[in-house]
């Protein structure tokens, strides 16, 4: 019988070592952000950014920065305009110096959503704009946001809320879905911002070469590290009474705009005698006139992309399962910046300790249950033949 014990001993060690043993770590990844759903929300222009790890806090550990930009570049690019991550959603309505520099420092170059002290090398978007959740955002906040003298709307998206999923605002998507502004990432607007055009413009006849010198770092306000990425950049350019039958852009015609256009992309349109051409830095288009070329170019930039006048952006926060936060929104305009994080262990995984102490505990005792129960059948069936066997307590 004290063999027995032993050896149910050792089966309960046995299995209660995997509940006390260290953790291998605190965090596992998110498939998704590279199997499917990533490279989907990649091409439909969407964007990456960070949202720390989980249990740690940038502002007390500056290495949680890097160790967040590395899950997300060792698995994706962070947009279809640059691979590197520009974004980081801070905690908290302050900015440490140091933060702030340990942010520059990793390349990122805009912060949100509730900082109100920034950082001279960081653009900081406010939470102006409410929530997509029900019951949390508005519409009146929505079209309060619009009229401010704030140029980005700024929302916010959690799809979950303590293991409960969270119900979009129908009416407020529809009121942000209708607006005619630019639906943009916070990757883009930073970089957008940041960027000075200057061109060169050659004449040739009925043709004209316009080229849009690169993109170039000024050590008086911003590193390199802090020029973004290369976006293209809406020019506008009087054209006079001069007319432009078609551009082209290494042999290939560019597309023809409208003002309903919402996504950053290149093209060109007319607004009046003012052209809109929308071309990336680093590049060369060739216009095509019914007629001479104007001999002398003058500009006259918009603010924004293709002229609009406001820009929508959507944060989503603490992406740990990126179809999870994203399966609402295949159809959207709207344009997200996933703060995205691992998902910690013990959100996913409460219950494997549960069952795995309940295995620990009925395991022995169930071993114990079945030997007593073969002993004592097998004393009946020696009593049967006038043989007896001791009871267990002899």
């Amino acid at each position: 019988m004290r063999t027995r014990r032993v050896v149910a001993t050792a089966l309960l060690l046995l299995l209660l070592t995997p509940l006390t043993a260290p953790a291998a770590g605190e965090w596992e990844e998110d498939i998704f952000l590279y199997e499917v759903i990533g490279p989907e929300r990649l091409a439909a222009g969407d964007e990456y950014g960070c949202h720390g790890i989980p249990g740690k806090d940038i502002r007390e550990d500056h290495s949680v920065i890097k160790e967040c930009k590395d899950y997300l570049t060792e698995r994706t690019v962070a947009s279809q305009w640059g691979a590197q991550p520009l974004s980081f959603g801070v905690p908290g309505e302050s900015l440490e110096q140091e933060t702030g520099d340990a942010l520059v420092e990793q390349g990122f170059m805009i912060i949100g959503d509730k900082v109100l002290t920034g950082h001279e090398n960081l653009i900081a978007l406010a939470r102006n704009g409410g929530s997509l959740e029900k019951n949390i955002g508005t519409v009146a906040e929505f079209e309060q946001a619009l009229d401010s003298p704030a140029y980005v709307v700024n929302l916010y998206w959690i799809p979950r809320m303590n293991l409960n999923s969270v119900r979009p605002d129908w009416d407020l998507v529809d009121a942000i879905e209708s607006s005619d502004a630019w639906f943009a990432t916070w990757g883009e607007v930073a970089s957008y911002d940041r960027h000075q055009p200057s061109l060169q413009w050659d004449p040739i006849g009925n043709t004209a070469l316009l080229t849009h010198a690169p993109v170039a770092a000024d050590p008086l306000t911003h590193p390199e590290s802090q020029i973004g990425w290369t976006v293209p950049y809406t020019l506008g350019l009087e054209m006079g009474d001069s007319v432009v039958l078609n551009i082209d852009k290494d042999g290939v015609n560019m597309s023809e705009l409208t003002a309903a256009d919402r996504h950053l992309k290149e093209g060109w349109r007319m607004n009046d005698t003012l052209l809109l051409l929308t071309l990336k830095p680093g590049s060369t288009a060739t216009l095509h006139f019914d007629g001479a070329a104007p001999e002398v170019l003058f500009s006259n930039h918009p603010q924004w992309f293709n002229d609009h006048d406001e820009i929508i952006t959507v944060a989503g926060h603490h992406v740990d399962n990126l179809f999870d936060a994203s399966r609402r929104w295949d159809d959207t305009p709207m344009r997200f910046t996933w703060l995205v994080e691992p998902r910690g262990i013990e959100q996913n995984s409460w219950w494997l300790p549960v069952i795995a102490v309940f295995v620990a505990l009925a395991t022995p005792a169930a071993i114990i249950w079945t030997v007593r129960r073969d002993r004592n059948l097998q004393r009946i069936l020696f009593s049967l033949d006038g043989l007896d066997i001791p009871s267990e307590e002899e």
